[in-house]
């Protein structure tokens, strides 16, 4: 992963560099964590109340949480390590989804 920061971010007031990986989202490491994490939030409530998350939507999830693995073990960035409890935050509510869904889905296997 490269520390090269190429662009600005795409949000409105915001003059932080956009990391080369994150050009096609066009957002600074603290936005595109930011925006994850409300993706995340949002589909943790969804599945609380029994809601379904569609397929696209996990895998992108699934996604950002290894690029946030990928970034915390490969750089030592002041703007990493101001973001790097909320990259764990999300890696770890990602697991954290992903096994409630596998509990619900046993429980529905179980209940047919």
């Amino acid at each position: 992963m490269s520390n090269i920061q190429v662009a600005a971010c795409h949000v409105a007031g915001c003059q932080a560099s956009v990391f080369p990986e994150l050009e096609p989202q066009g957002f600074c490491l603290e936005h595109y964590v930011g925006d994850a994490m409300k993706r995340l939030h949002s589909a943790l409530a969804d599945c609380r109340k029994g809601g379904a998350i569609e397929r696209g939507d996990l895998e992108k999830l699934a996604q950002e949480a290894r690029f946030a693995v990928n970034h915390l073990a490969g750089n030592e960035t002041q703007e990493a390590s101001a973001n790097r409890e909320r990259m764990i935050e999300l890696v770890l509510g990602v697991a954290n989804l992903n096994e409630h869904m596998r509990r619900s889905s046993m429980r529905e296997t179980k209940e047919k």
